[in-house]
């Protein structure tokens, strides 16, 4: 393990990722310290069939790809180490300098199961990446490296929660890549993410249309297309047409409650609420006021919008 030597690129074999664990490409500050200072710490290389494989430094490897460099410093690989001591070695290296992200994590466990089998990758590996050791958290991890690239460099760029890509893993790769454009596109946040899946999800199945051709109605292309709004602005556009598309009776009984609403002329100080999508008997009626005669004033001014009819019409709406 102690002999080092520069291997020319040309005899390193590149695409075998077989103890991979980092996810993505190598960050530019990694790129511009390489080629300041070059590789200060060897990769580790295993001879196979008069080459070599990386099996440890990933990164590097790939950062002096892009800065074409013609030999890279490596220390040879005993012929000691199995392949478990070679996948701890890469897991743990990574750990002593950082967290894993979701996907290399994931990445991670994959590798295990296959070389240690399932139940020491949950009682020891998963301890080891900070995850709680559970079979059904290794099966849901390990389930998203199945999706198409374009769902994965979602997640490892943040924009896609791991627990919201599950959702995909039911659906065609053609629905999978057209849900990745609304993330893409709008950039939803996390908690909204769910909230989108559900409604896109919903309104297909209701339609009995692929969530392309939901995807593809003008009410939610124009939104998408739309390059002159704010990305928050058509955020919220897109969740509310989204959700007028859903619940359409639930749409007409707000914007029916609204005219109500103006009908009364209440000041801005009392504001009425109805129940949750008008299921229940309980509205609720919120008053501000910074005085006993201002309290007094706004009572007045609510019992006699109480005596309108138009009260008796917002309780019709309820279901």
């Amino acid at each position: 393990m102690n002999t080092i030597i520069n291997i020319p690129f040309k005899d390193i074999i590149s695409s075998d990722e077989s103890f991979r664990i980092s996810y993505g490409e190598p960050l530019q500050r990694l790129i511009c310290s390489i080629q300041m200072t070059g590789i200060l710490q060897p990769l580790w290389a295993k001879p196979s069939n008069q080459k070599y494989s990386i099996v440890l430094g990933y990164k590097r490897l790939h950062a002096a790809q892009r800065l074409k460099m013609v030999f890279l410093p490596c220390r040879i690989v005993d012929d000691s180490l199995s392949d478990a001591d070679l996948l701890l070695a890469n897991i743990y290296e990574n750990l002593a300098t950082r967290e894993l992200a979701p996907l290399e994590a994931a990445g991670a466990m994959q590798k295990s199961v296959k070389i240690f089998g399932k139940e020491k990758t949950i009682s020891e590996i998963m301890p080891a990446l900070g995850l709680k050791p559970s079979a059904s958290l290794l099966q849901r991890m390990t389930q998203i490296l199945d999706l198409p690239n374009q769902v994965l460099n979602l997640i490892h760029q943040n924009e896609l929660m791991p627990a919201n890509a599950l959702v995909f893993l039911a659906l065609e790769t053609s629905e999978q890549l057209a849900l990745c454009n609304i993330f893409e596109n709008l950039k939803p946040g996390v908690n909204l993410q769910r909230e989108l899946l559900e409604n896109i999800i919903e309104c297909s199945r209701r339609d009995t249309a692929s969530i392309s051709e939901i995807l593809q109605r003008s009410q939610l292309s124009d939104i998408l297309s739309d390059d002159k709004t704010p990305t928050q602005a058509r955020v919220e556009q897109f969740r509310a047409e989204l959700r007028r598309l859903r619940y359409p009776r639930l749409n007409k009984v707000e914007a029916r409650f609204q005219d109500l609403i103006e009908t009364l002329r209440l000041p801005p100080e009392i504001r009425l609420s109805p129940p949750p999508s008008f299921e229940g008997a309980d509205f609720h009626a919120c008053i501000r006021f910074k005085s006993p005669d201002e309290l007094l004033t706004r009572l007045d001014r609510m019992a006699n919008a109480f005596a309108s009819p138009e009260i008796k019409k917002m309780f019709g709406l309820l279901r």
